[in-house]
């Protein structure tokens, strides 16, 4: 059962796809910005929000380091957004019974084809959860060109920048059937 969950999982995700980037190309930078978010999968609303939008949802300002998969820190910035489960919140993720929502994944995908994956619990049932913000305001000012005007980052991963979402165009949920 469990090998046929991760054979999806892996079937949606593009392992090795030349357009996946862990992050954009420096030339052309402009095809790669966001400027609305796509929530849809399992939800009852897709949602379609522009920035504008996203300041009217609850807001989290937090100090975030980046850091590398090395474990350097790259930068130190204040970043604004909403959490994640906010914005799924408002979608209202659909479900048929009580216990759906444990073989349910978060996909966020960026403009460039990069993908990251939570699962429903570790959004909603662990500290992680709180950390996940659709980010864009860096030290009170818009995200710029290198990172989208909106971006996700998982800002309680000991490593943040593997699921730093520059460029971010979609939130989709998807539930697991095995």
């Amino acid at each position: 059962m469990r090998n046929i969950g991760l054979a999806f999982i892996y079937s949606i995700l593009p392992l090795s796809s030349a357009m996946t980037f862990a992050h954009a190309p420096t030339e052309n930078i402009q095809q790669y910005i966001s400027t609305q978010l796509n929530i849809v999968g399992q939800v009852k609303h897709d949602l379609h929000l522009e920035v504008s939008q996203l300041e009217h949802y609850p807001q989290s300002i937090q100090n975030i380091h980046i850091s590398k998969k090395n474990g350097e820190i790259s930068e130190n910035a204040r970043y604004k957004g909403v959490r994640l489960t906010e914005l799924l919140n408002a979608a209202q993720v659909t479900t048929t019974h009580h216990n759906d929502v444990k073989k349910m994944i978060i996909v966020a995908t960026a403009k460039d084809g990069y993908q990251v994956v939570f699962s429903w619990n570790e959004l909603f049932n662990t500290a992680i959860g709180e950390g996940v913000l659709v980010i864009y305001q860096k030290d009170g000012q818009i995200l710029d060109d290198r990172t989208g005007r909106i971006a996700l980052i998982s800002s309680r991963d000991h490593l943040t920048g593997p699921r730093f979402v520059k460029w971010l165009d979609e939130i989709r949920v998807v539930q697991l059937s095995y």
